[in-house]
């Protein structure tokens, strides 16, 4: 006959193994996800340098000319 605490042992170490797997693979997520999260600003910010740049090539050029 099975008893009660057969059954809440079995529970408790199913949960701690699941626990365990949460933790490992939940931490890989989440650098994998920041990691990614920083390329795109990364890139972002690329951008928006290339941008002034250009930006400040052509407000310098004006100036050349007018003065």
């Amino acid at each position: 006959m099975i008893k009660w605490t057969d059954i809440l042992i079995s529970i408790s170490g199913a949960s701690a193994i699941f626990i365990a797997f949460l933790k490992f693979f939940g931490k890989k997520f989440i650098d994998l996800s920041f990691q990614k999260e920083m390329e795109n600003h990364k890139q972002t910010l690329i951008s928006k340098t290339e941008y002034l740049k250009n930006e400040l090539a052509v407000v310098y050029t004006l100036l050349k000319t007018k003065c």
